[in-house]
């Protein structure tokens, strides 16, 4: 392909923004609005929003069908009438999102267009237990260029991939505020550690686990606090107070909801361990904010 020297090469941008807002979400915003990226190239957003609420992620709906149906026309449309050098898609890896992602590999693959896949939890292998899902896998990775987070995310990939694998770590805006936060003394002032959760209640991130773990922690007479901070996903703060209830920590654990920029900041600062007991995740964004602010952190691998 022959681009004029005066002419910046184009990224069509395929990726989901918040709200609702989820971690694959802030990252992808951030990197649409990175200077460095709109400085090298002409950036064409085509934001995908398929669900209003955390709690509708998964879920199949008829509004759903003709959200993807209009997507398809909209990129049809900029790949006929707009210069794009490459397509940049966050792919869904399993579940129905993965099939309906197969509708616009096909439309991207029918323009032969180059295009980078970034993958941002797993799930390929989990996809590739049916025939048809390995099938569509190989379609969609053939002549795509793949991006995962981790060395362990390319075990998730690699049989399938056909093309380079780029790792490329999650990376967080560094936050004016965090440099002051982390002075902030270790503990309250009556001594007793203060133990943060940050993310939507979800079965997925642990939250039984942690609950569980956290009467353990109680049993031992030992003293703490703990804030529960995020939005309803698969668990509904009603679910959460019933196993809050169940262990009797209703003393040491509160539910905050979800708190976004200062408000988020404020509860990192005043933490003294950071606990996120994901069973998906690969580099989640919350960790590396804990990081930020200096926490102690205990998660899975």
């Amino acid at each position: 392909m022959n681009i004029p020297a005066d002419r910046k090469k184009t990224i069509l941008f395929m990726v989901q923004l918040p709200p609702p807002v989820h971690g694959a979400a802030l990252r992808n915003q951030s990197l649409l609005d990175s200077k460095l990226l709109n400085n090298s190239f002409a950036i064409i957003p085509l934001p995908l929003k398929f669900i209003e609420d955390m709690k509708d992620l998964g879920k199949f709906s008829l509004k759903k069908i003709f959200i993807t149906i209009a997507y398809a026309f909209r990129l049809t449309y900029i790949l006929i009438f707009k210069k794009t050098d490459l397509v940049y898609f966050t792919m869904s890896p399993s579940g129905g999102a993965f099939y309906r992602d197969i509708l616009f590999i096909f439309i991207i693959k029918l323009f032969r267009k180059k295009r980078l896949l970034h993958f941002r939890v797993k799930g390929i292998q989990k996809t590739a237990a049916s025939l048809w899902g390995k099938k569509l896998i190989r379609y969609a990775f053939k002549g795509s260029d793949i991006v995962c987070l981790s060395k362990n995310h390319t075990q998730d990939i690699g049989a399938y991939a056909s093309r380079n694998i780029f790792i490329v770590p999650n990376g967080i805006k560094i936050e004016k505020d965090s440099s002051e936060s982390i002075l902030t003394g270790p503990l309250s002032e009556n001594n007793i550690p203060r133990i943060l959760f940050l993310s939507n209640l979800s079965r997925k991130k642990g939250i039984p686990e942690l609950l569980e773990a956290l009467k353990i922690v109680k049993d031992n007479n030992q003293t703490f606090s703990a804030s529960l901070v995020g939005g309803e996903w698969d668990m509904s703060y009603s679910d959460v107070k019933d196993l809050i209830q169940k262990y009797g920590l209703e003393q040491e654990v509160k539910i905050e909801g979800p708190k976004f920029g200062k408000e988020k900041f404020k509860y990192l600062s005043e933490a003294d361990l950071f606990i996120f007991p994901t069973y998906f995740e690969l580099f989640p964004g919350v960790i590396l904010e804990a990081m930020q602010f200096g926490k102690a952190i205990i998660s899975t691998r």
